[in-house]
């Protein structure tokens, strides 16, 4: 069960490199299972695939499955990043930047604790500190003291920020269902469940 379970997120992981690269991988390359012959793996073919997964089986000689789902998530996970973060920056944000915009959005219009926004961000080691410091100066964000907690700090959008984040928000939807649009929505719905199973959390 393991091993199928592993097996179909890396199905569903090709898929999206394969929309990306259009190189297709045919079912029996996916398929794949421990103890395969090397002389089952394809072959390097053009630019544009990612072969580090068959790089390593021919550099080590075994097939772990469990190495190549971590491979492929790593490499896809970098793919999603990377083309959402070009929209972003087309608008001058950072990924970590627009986190921070949404996680304060959410908290409207009292706004968030800074020390709260951390716990919503995609990236655990981001500096959220210096996150907002630079929202601030691009007057995208205000602080102020919580006035129930005169230790605490909210954040708050301006009118700024509040309309750069309704621009993009049309944007950012297209740009998601044109990563993921090429998957059936049964495929999405399995690929977040086994997501969150590899993290160490349940689904809902």
């Amino acid at each position: 069960m393991r091993a199928g379970l592993t097996c179909c997120i890396e199905i569903c992981l090709k898929q999206i490199l394969c929309s990306a690269s259009n190189q297709c991988y045919s079912f029996s390359t996916l398929m794949l299972t421990e103890g395969s012959s090397l002389d089952e793996m394809p072959k390097p073919q053009s630019i544009g695939r990612f072969m580090t997964p068959e790089l390593v089986v021919q550099e080590t000689g075994n097939y772990i499955l469990e190495q190549q789902a971590f491979l492929d998530i790593v490499r896809t996970a970098e793919y999603l990043q990377s083309t959402f973060s070009d929209l972003l920056a087309e608008h001058g944000l950072t990924f970590k930047q627009y986190n921070v915009l949404r996680a304060i959005r959410r908290g409207e219009p009292e706004g968030v604790k800074v020390s709260q926004i951390g716990a919503q961000m995609a990236d655990r080691q981001a500096d959220v500190t210096r996150l907002v410091d630079r929202l601030v100066r691009e007057e995208l964000v205000s602080r102020h003291t919580d006035p129930e907690d005169r230790r605490a700090v909210r954040a708050t959008l301006t009118a700024k920020g509040a309309a750069l984040l309704k621009q993009l928000d049309e944007p950012v939807i297209s740009k998601h269902r044109e990563q993921l649009g090429h998957l059936a929505d049964t495929e999405i719905e399995i690929l977040i469940t086994l997501i969150k199973k590899a993290r160490g959390e349940s689904a809902r």
